[in-house]
């Protein structure tokens, strides 16, 4: 079957995720330090357990990368109740310097330009939409993916196939004609896999260990994808 479209994952797929979270993390600190005693330790540590928190109890749903969830309970146990606007004001920090710090992956737009051309192309992505839209702004590809698909509109995360099939649905194609490109073989490769759509898995921001079901590639970078779709 003639491949007539390319799905993208976005975080550590597209830009690399670290030292955005790493800045924003910094950022919002520096606010909550100026309310409470709290040390760098102590506010790393709460967040790490409500992070753990709300993905166990929010499994499955895009509500489990909220922080404005996680913020709330943040200030909740470090400071106290009745302090919403404190959550706030971190959440908007949080993700005002998240932004600023995105940069994305070496010849990312060189590509896109280039696949744009003879693919359909769309992002799939586990995380709220108005974030992931943001981030698509920060990075300037939105004029790259005419089709977003978030876990928060499917209702379901990779790798649940729905997510995926809403998008194959939006742009028209089957499986069998689509590719997905990703970083993580338990989210992106087992999703795929699940909707019959094969999978490349990037190392460029991460280097995921292997399991179950083979990639149909693996690449080192953004940029040697369009050499390989070439060879294919």
């Amino acid at each position: 079957m003639t491949l007539r479209a390319l799905l993208f994952d976005l975080d550590d797929t597209l830009y690399g995720y670290a030292p955005c979270n790493e800045a924003a993390l910094t950022a919002a600190y520096a606010i909550l330090r100026a309310r409470a005693p709290v040390s760098p330790t102590e506010f790393r540590a709460t967040h790490d357990v409500v992070r753990a928190e709300l993905a166990r109890e929010l499994h499955g749903q895009a509500a489990s990368h909220n922080r404005a969830l996680f913020f709330k309970r943040i200030v909740e146990r470090l400071v106290g109740p009745g302090e919403g606007s404190l959550a706030i004001e971190l959440f908007d920090t949080y993700w005002s310097a998240f932004l600023a710090e995105m940069r994305p992956a070496p010849d990312a737009h060189e590509v896109l330009a280039k696949l744009k051309g003879r693919y359909e192309l769309a992002l799939v992505s586990n995380h709220t939409t108005d974030i992931q839209l943001r981030k698509l702004r920060a990075l300037n590809f939105e004029r790259f993916f005419p089709v977003v698909v978030t876990s928060e509109e499917a209702g379901v995360e990779k790798p649940d196939a729905h997510i995926f099939e809403l998008a194959l649905r939006a742009l028209g194609v089957n499986a069998d004609e689509a590719l997905m490109i990703g970083d993580s073989p338990a989210v992106d490769l087992r999703g795929a896999c699940n909707a019959g759509v094969p999978c490349i898995l990037s190392r460029q921001f991460s280097a995921p260990e292997l399991a179950g079901d083979a990639p149909e590639t693996t690449i080192a970078s953004l940029s040697e994808l369009p050499d390989w779709l070439r060879r294919r």
